[in-house]
């Protein structure tokens, strides 16, 4: 019982942890994005 609470705890954290890189890579894309878009109106 102990251990199956733990890897879903472990689980969650793998997640989050991975939707915390989502968001990051997301972030860096835009901002690639705009930095082009930016670049090409000059």
């Amino acid at each position: 019982m102990m251990q199956h609470y733990f890897f879903k705890k472990k689980s969650f954290f793998f997640i989050l942890l991975l939707l915390g890189f989502a968001m990051q890579a997301q972030q860096n894309i835009n901002q690639y994005y705009s930095n082009k878009i930016s670049g090409f109106n000059f």
